[in-house]
């Protein structure tokens, strides 16, 4: 995985965080997914964002499983 998020990344998180202020969301019901690539980008957030998301299902995506926080 790259050294720092990818800008798409970075956009992602910063629209969560909009919508965390905005709107009532339980914060412990977050989910992220991806197929193929986005499932090597599902890898990849849960390993820079550990304890943001209540789950990821990667599909068809490679990541390095000793980095999520299982």
């Amino acid at each position: 995985m790259p050294e720092t998020p990818s800008y798409a990344m970075v956009l992602t998180m910063n629209l969560i965080e909009e919508i965390l202020k905005k709107y009532p969301v339980n914060q412990k019901k977050i989910y992220v997914t991806g197929l193929s690539m986005g499932g090597f980008a599902t890898w990849d957030i849960i390993s820079r964002f550990p304890g943001k998301f209540a789950a990821a299902i990667p599909i068809c995506g490679g990541g390095d499983v000793s980095k999520a926080n299982c």
